[in-house]
Order: structure tokens, then sequence, then C-alpha cells
């Protein structure tokens, strides 16, 4: 087999080998998406309830 050019082995640098540990397990793992739909009725009664006796604000959302 004939080569074009010079070439030249680079050992990883070790900070790489993190990035190919993780590729690795993220492989490994089964993602499936879900849709998923909630009553949130009660939680938002309760938070408008909060903020009638407290003034404090406060969200589903984080």
């Amino acid at each position: 087999m004939n080569r074009v050019g010079a070439y030249r082995t680079i050992p990883f640098p070790p900070r790489r080998n993190l990035v190919i540990d993780i590729v690795e397990l993220g492989a490994r793992k089964h993602h499936l998406p879900v849709m998923i739909e909630l009553d949130v009725t009660k939680a938002r009664e309760h938070l408008q309830s909060l903020k009638a006796r407290t003034g404090e604000s406060r969200s589903l959302g984080g």
C-alpha cells in the first residue's frame, strides 16, 4: 500500500480519555422519549393559598 504524504501517530491527551468513557457509557443507555400529562389543579390552588397567606410567590416551574 502506498502512502501519500508523511504520517505520524500522536497519542490522545489524557482529557480525551474522559470523553471516550462518557461516550461509551451513553451508548449503553436506552433513552425513551416520553410525554406525560399531569393534573396540577390542586398544586396551583395550594400555591395561590400560600401567596394569599404569606405574600410569597412560588411557581411549579422552578
